[in-house]
């Protein structure tokens, strides 16, 4: 899934919203001209519980 994307920032909805935030900045600060999110790479709700189901 991750192999053609050149930064990935893995945010969990359980952790708190100050570690998405410190992620987020930390992202932006190593890749200051990104601008834009890979929605290719997201996954429909299907696709996200299968992948839950099989990882989780």
């Amino acid at each position: 899934m991750f192999k053609d994307m050149k930064s990935v920032v893995m945010i969990y909805a359980d952790e708190p919203d100050e570690v998405t935030a410190r992620k987020m900045e930390q992202f932006r600060a190593d890749n200051p001209g990104f601008s834009a999110v890979g929605d290719k790479h997201v996954p429909n709700a299907k696709a996200t519980q299968e992948y839950l189901r099989r990882y989780a």
